[in-house]
Order: C-alpha cells, then structure tokens, then sequence
C-alpha cells in the first residue's frame, strides 16, 4: 500500500468538519458552523482564500503570521523543495543544524546592533484556567 498525500489530499477535500468533529474537536466545528465560517478552503495564495467553488476571501484574521510572505509564496515554496532534495540531517537532538544558524545570521543582520543572538521558540500551549 502506498501513500500518496496529494491523493488522499484530493479525494477527501469537503470531509474536513466531519473529520475534525469525529476525531478533532467537536465545539470549535459547532462554532465555526454557528458564525458561518465552515467554508471548506481548496487552496490559498497570498492573502486569499478559496473555497471549493472558486470564491475569493481576502483573510482578515492574519493566518498565524502568513501576511509576512503570504501564502504559498513561490519563493518559500521552491525553498522548502530545495531543501527537502538535500536530505539534510534535520532535528537531530544533540547538535547545532546549519539552518537555525543561518537564520539566526540572517535576522540579527536586521535587527541593527542591539541584537546578536535569537532564541527560536513555538508559542507555549494555552492553559485553561480552572475554576
């Protein structure tokens, strides 16, 4: 058996709300569903959206940071390309991988000369607070 993502990708796009309430989580698809937001979104490009229909939305509600570049950007695309071609010996625990480094040179170049170091981190989960 083999597994092709576009495949899967392609023949299960729509079943997106199904899925995330049977196994994701049931409130945020009731919400969605209650405001009108369960659109079902077939690609992305820049600052816009498009559903399975070909309707355009422009989104408003920053997509965790993509304004920076947008989406999909032709660029960053080739990029990644580039880089998964390398096989590079990525998230390997004990070692200092080239990439963070470069990009670390690369920020601090502009950030003027009151930053020379970076600390990469994601956001810490949110806690819920109990009563």
């Amino acid at each position: 058996m083999s597994f092709d993502i576009k495949e899967i990708v392609t023949t299960r796009l729509g079943e997106n709300y199904e899925l995330h309430e049977r196994h994701v989580n049931q409130t945020l698809v009731k919400v969605l569903r209650t405001i009108g937001f369960d659109k079902v979104y077939a690609r992305a490009q820049g600052a816009y959206l498009y559903d399975m229909d070909g309707q355009e939305y422009l989104d408003f509600l920053s997509g965790y940071g993509v304004y920076n570049v947008g989406r999909n950007h032709p660029k960053i695309q080739q990029t990644i390309k580039d880089v998964l071609e390398m096989d590079l010996p990525n998230m390997v625990q004990m070692d200092c991988a080239l990439l963070s480094g470069l990009l670390a040179e690369a920020v601090t170049k502009r950030t003027g000369p009151n930053l020379d170091a970076v600390f990469f981190a994601t956001p810490a989960p949110r806690r819920s607070k109990e009563p």
